[in-house]
C-alpha cells in the first residue's frame, strides 16, 4: 500500500466512521480534560495502531528501495566516470 492510499482510505473512514472523526474531534477540543483526552487518545491507538504500523513499515520498505537504487546508481556512475578516465 502507498502512502497516498493509506492517507485516501483514512480519509474515507473518517467521513464514514463517525466514531473514529467524533475521538479525533475530542483529542483536537482545546477545551477537553486530561481524562477524556486521555481516553479518546487511548481509543484512536487501538483503532489506528495496526493502519499505522502497516504504512510506516511500507514507507520504510520504499525508503530501503529508494537508497539501494540511488546507491547503485551512484556506483554505476563512479564506475562510468573510472572507465571513461582510463579510456580519455
Amino acid at each position: 500500500m502507498k502512502g497516498t492510499e493509506f492517507l485516501k482510505k483514512l480519509t474515507n473512514h473518517l467521513f464514514t466512521d463517525n466514531n473514529l472523526l467524533a475521538l479525533f474531534e475530542r483529542v483536537a477540543d482545546p477545551d477537553v480534560s486530561c481524562k477524556d483526552c486521555s481516553s479518546a487518545g487511548v481509543s484512536l491507538q487501538f483503532k489506528l495502531f495496526f493502519s499505522v504500523l502497516f504504512f510506516l513499515s511500507t514507507l520504510c520498505t520504499m525508503l530501503l528501495h529508494l537508497f539501494q537504487s540511488f546507491k547503485n546508481c551512484n556506483s554505476l556512475g563512479r564506475e562510468a566516470f573510472e572507465v571513461s578516465s582510463y579510456v580519455g
